[in-house]
Formats: C-alpha cells, structure tokens, sequence
C-alpha cells in the first residue's frame, strides 16, 4: 500500500492542482500512525437514526405507561455529559411486577440518559466509536492513512467476532478530516453535533485533532488523540494513546546527545525545520533549550527555519542556503523535521539538486511510517530516527517484555483471514476495497503501519471491558481514569491514574533506520527504551 500510495503522490505532484490539495498538516502524530475514519453514507444515517428515535420514543411511552412519569420528565433525552440529562425511565426499566426481569429491546433502540448515568452513543446492541483521520487531502483521493484504517478495521472486526464488549458491538464512524482546519470544522459537526457517539477518537493531523477535540471537551465526549503539544494542552480533556510532541522531542534529544557524533561522523550541527504552527513553534524551541542543557549543543538561530503547509510554499531553496551558511559557513550537518513527511520529502528533493545532502533525524510527525520512507524515493537508505514501536522482523518483535503487545496485533491479524467490511467496522470508507485477507503476507506488507490501528482500538478496550452491561460515559471515564501502566498496546505502558496531566503517554522507543527496500529496520535498541 505504501508504493501505491508514493505513486499517487507523485502523480498529484505532477498535476496542477496539487498545492490545492495537499493541505497535509505538518504536526501530525504517532506512530500510532496511523490512524483512521470515514463516514456513513449522509441519507442512510440520517434514516437510521430517525428509526431508532422512533423506536426510542416507543420505548419511553411504554415504560411511561408501566412505571408512571420520572420525577424529572422536562429533562432532554440524551443530552451529552454527565448529568445533563433526565429521561422517563431507567435503562431497563418496564417489567411488569413480578416479572422475572427487564424484557430484552429489539436491535438498535437507544439507551436511556439518567442523571449522573450518560448513555448517549449507546443502544441495545452496540455503542458508537466516532474517529476523524485524513482519509483525504482536501478532498483530493490521496490516502495517507490506508494501512493504519485497515489494521484498525481488522481489530473492531476481531472484537466484534469475539462478542464485542460485554455482549455490545462496536460501530465506528469514520470521518474525513481531509487534513486542513475546514476538513476538522466539518469532521467535527458531524461528530459532535450529529452521531455524538460514546466516545471519540482522532488520529493524525493537530489542527484537526485542536478543533474536533474542543468541541468534545465542550460537549463532555471522551476524546482520545496522539501527539500535540504538552503545556499548552494539558487543560484540553484530550487523553494521549501514544506520546506527545514534547515527549518525542525529549526523547530525540537524548538520543542525538548520545549517539549524534557517531551517527553524523563530526560534532553535530544541529538544524531544525518546523511548520510555522502555534501547536509547534512552541516545541521547537523547547526541544532547542533541551539540547543545550543536556549536552551543552547549541543551535545556530540561522539554521533554524520555518516552513508553510504543503498547498502555501513551494521551494525550500532559500531555507537550504539558510542552512548551509549556518555555524560559519560550515552548514548544518543533520536537521529535524518538526513537520509533515510531504513537506520533508520535497526539501530533501529540492536540497539534492542544490548539492546539499545533510543527514536528517526525527521523532514522530508521522517520519516512522514505511509510507513517509517511500515518499523519500530512496535518499533516506541510512537515514535514523526513533520510532514508538518495535519493527517488524526484529529478533525481539515478539517479546512482550521488550516490545509491548506487538505480537497479539500480529496474532489478532493474521487470525483474521479475508473480511469484508461490514457497517459495524465502517464498511468501505477510508479503503480502496470493501474487503481485505489478513494474513502473514499482507502482515509482512501493512502491518508495519497497519498495527498502529491496534493502538487505536485497544487504548480503551480495557475501560469498556471492566464497565460491564450497563455502559455509562461516567463509568467509562472512571475507568480510564484508573489505568496504571496500561499496556494492552504496541507502544509503552501507559499511565492516567493519578495524573494531573492526561496529555503525557508513552514517551519510549526504538531506533530506526531506513534501508533500500524503503522499510525501517530496528537498530541498536533491543525494545522499547525511555534513555539512550
């Protein structure tokens, strides 16, 4: 899937249309890479959703009839947060006295809000899991997110073969974000406005992730997301599934003060290239200040440059000549991207051609992936960085000691066998086939990036699992509040309990390094690591 993405990026960039289209945000990720949406077909859901209303509202006459009015019947249903709603009767309510217990609901009937008990995105059946992700760039059919949606698609499907959670399925309602901020505003009023699912989930992209968690945090929708800057989002509500920028900046600097001569074979040069983001210009200079008091590495101002989105600049030539001036002349010998990959690849094309070649090194802003190493056609063979999972292929890849649950994502998948996508794991969207065999060729192929889609799918699997029958939104929060080195997941342990700052993850990784077969290998680490 990565050549045939690489292709399709290079026949946009040869069309005119292409700065248009590309609107790829330079701050997106992780690894958990991935990531992940699309939506339903407008008309169905809006069909769907007016038959389970009726259905709703049958089922609170009935119950009305049976137990007499609530003491709070001018509440509104389903209102969105704890507490915000009173509806007629209890979730279950309406067995006659005497009766053996609560008469089963037919398929698809919403559960009902009660105070302090928020159901809202849970019905008889299911619950809704709403996820945003670049399915596309501004509308334009270039799928940057095709291998972390198929892993993630596997992973609901599995779930829901084992009997969903606590007898509930899954349904995911994949939403293009198309990677620009009028692509989150719209991702957002379907999510929050229209479905308000369970919970919520955003993938790469912050802008998006800056727009679409907001409008949850407002509308007390659990909101879960990667990446993002530390201080200024630790007030956001949003809970991090991977590690955030300052996290991965932290680690990158540890990294380049330890292993940084050897690998650029000189005193490092450091040079920096950051999208000119308020989400990012902040980190940059945090992770500036981090390697002079680690390692005494100061940075030449002239060596660190700002960049546009992909669609708003078009040469990087004048940033080059910035950096080969850089540290008297001398140049900057290795650069960190602090980016989109679509914007890397295209300075690294560029600077080739005005014989500048530097060594470049990177954590997170979605440079891990096979797919933004395909995009570098070949001139980042040796190029190193840090990754926040273990690599496919590695002798340790599988050993849950040193690399987390990568080997329950690769058993999980292959386990699968061919699936159609049916309308629980989002049917078609956000795939160029409405079905995929899962298996240990297409695991070698996709997985590296596709197992991120475990990350997306496990990160609250064991909050939904430990809520039991009666799913609320504050039992859920509860839950998730507990975790205390989670780790059903390919990255590091994650902590929530206790945190005054739910905005910190993982923070581990593995050295990468890239090779001619346009696939990261694992280097010099034997796991996931916190220190060089």
């Amino acid at each position: 899937m990565a050549t045939a993405f690489a292709e399709t990026y290079r026949r946009l960039m040869a069309g005119p249309n292409f700065y248009m289209a590309a609107a790829l945000v330079a701050a997106a990720i992780t690894l958990v890479s991935g990531a992940v949406l699309g939506a339903r077909n407008t008309a169905e859901a809006k069909q769907e959703r007016a038959s389970a209303a009726a259905q709703k509202q049958a089922l609170t006459d009935a119950e009305a009839g049976a137990e007499g009015p609530a003491a709070d019947a001018g509440a509104t249903p389903g209102a969105a947060g704890p507490g915000a709603s009173t509806s007629t009767a209890t979730v279950g309510a309406g067995a006659r006295p005497g009766a053996s217990g609560p008469a089963k609901k037919p398929p698809g009937v919403p559960e009902v809000s009660t105070p302090g008990a928020t159901r809202e995105g849970v019905f008889s059946d299911y619950f809704e899991l709403g996820v945003h992700a670049p399915l596309t760039l501004s509308g334009a059919p270039l799928n940057l997110t095709e291998d972390p949606v198929t892993g993630f698609k596997g992973y609901i499907t599995h779930i829901n073969r084992n009997g969903g959670v606590n007898g509930r399925k899954v349904r995911v309602f994949l939403v293009d974000d198309k990677y620009s901020t009028a692509g989150g505003g719209e991702a957002r009023d379907k999510l929050v406005k229209e479905i308000k699912p369970f919970f919520l989930s955003g993938t790469l992209g912050v802008d998006q992730i800056a727009i679409v968690s907001t409008a949850a945090n407002q509308a007390k929708i659990p909101y879960f997301a990667a990446g993002g800057p530390e201080p200024e989002w630790r007030t956001r509500g949003m809970y991090q599934i991977g590690s955030n920028y300052d996290q991965n900046m932290d680690l990158l600097s540890k990294f380049i003060c330890k292993h940084g001569r050897e690998y650029v074979g000189d005193d490092v040069r450091l040079g920096t290239t950051t999208l000119d983001s308020e989400y990012i210009l902040p980190v940059e200079k945090r992770f500036v200040a981090m390697l002079e008091q680690r390692c005494g590495l100061k940075v030449d101002q002239l060596a660190r440059g700002t960049i546009k989105k992909p669609q708003d600049q078009t040469s990087y030539v004048s940033q080059a000549l910035d950096l080969k001036r850089a540290y008297g002349d001398k140049g900057a010998n290795l650069i960190v991207p602090l980016q989109d990959p679509v914007s890397t690849s295209r300075q690294v094309a560029e600077w080739k051609g005005q014989t500048y070649s530097p060594k470049w090194t990177f954590s997170n802003f979605v440079h891990d992936a096979d797919t933004a190493l395909t995009l570098m056609a070949g001139d980042w063979t040796g190029m190193r960085g840090l990754r926040g999972a273990c690599v496919i292929g590695h002798p340790n890849a599988y050993n849950t000691s040193l690399c987390a649950n990568l080997k329950a994502a690769h058993d999980e998948w292959v386990g699968l066998g061919n699936v159609t996508y049916d309308e629980n794991a989002g049917g078609s969207t956000g795939s160029t086939t409405s079905s995929y065999n899962y298996n240990e060729s297409s695991w070698g192929q996709d997985g590296p990036d596709g197992s991120s889609g475990y990350q997306l799918a496990h990160i609250w699997l064991g909050a939904m699992k430990s809520i039991g029958t009666d799913p609320t939104r504050e039992k859920f929060l509860a839950a998730i509040n507990a975790y205390d080195r989670y780790s059903d997941l390919v990255t590091g342990p994650i902590t929530y309990r206790g945190s005054a700052n739910i905005m910190r993850g993982a923070g581990m990784g593995v050295v990468v390094e890239g090779g001619a077969d346009l696939k990261y290998r694992q280097i010099q680490t034997p796991g996931l690591v916190d220190q060089f």
